[in-house]
């Protein structure tokens, strides 16, 4: 377990040190790849509460690097790990008309979107969609009830990104 949790720790940080020199969108592969070493390292913490599936139907597109692994982070952070229970997280994609899809799904404790504007936990949220919106000309929206969950759907033009002058 000990091998398994410096492995992820050490592939994670080389992710997190390759990013800052990271200017322009990722592989979706690649995101997802860091996003994998982030759970396997929450896992290590949060055991059986926390469960993470991957239903990934299409992978040929970009995304802002480390845009993705934020909203999964936030999930686990804000959304199940507050479950005595502990909970699910769901990262899902497919290819629409015309476009990419990206779904985070978590069966948290889900807010009141109202409210969330208000909540410093917010600042990640915000900086990834601002991400997502000036890179990539995506569209990002955000369910959530409380009690129930939060689900996030962004929507990436096949389009790819806007040209970044």
């Amino acid at each position: 377990m000990a091998d398994q949790a410096i492995t992820s720790l050490s592939n994670y940080l080389r992710g997190n040190i390759r990013s800052l020199e990271q200017s322009t969108p990722v592989p979706f592969e690649q995101e997802l790849n860091h996003i994998k070493y982030y759970v396997r390292l929450e896992q290590l913490r949060y055991g059986d509460k926390l469960r993470v599936v991957y239903a990934i139907d299409h992978t040929d597109f970009e995304v802002p690097t480390l845009s993705l692994q934020t909203l999964v982070e936030n999930a686990i952070r804000h959304g199940v790990s507050p479950k005595p229970e502990g909970g699910l997280v769901v990262v899902q994609t497919e290819k629409g008309e015309h476009c990419s899809i990206v779904r985070i799904i978590d069966n948290g404790v889900g807010f009141d979107p109202d409210m969330q504007s208000h909540n410093a936990d917010s600042i990640g949220l915000a900086n990834a969609r601002k991400r997502m919106e000036a890179m990539m000309n995506a569209h990002f929206d955000v369910q959530s009830i409380p009690g129930q969950g939060t689900t996030i759907t962004i929507t990436i033009p096949d389009s790819k990104r806007k040209a970044i002058l």
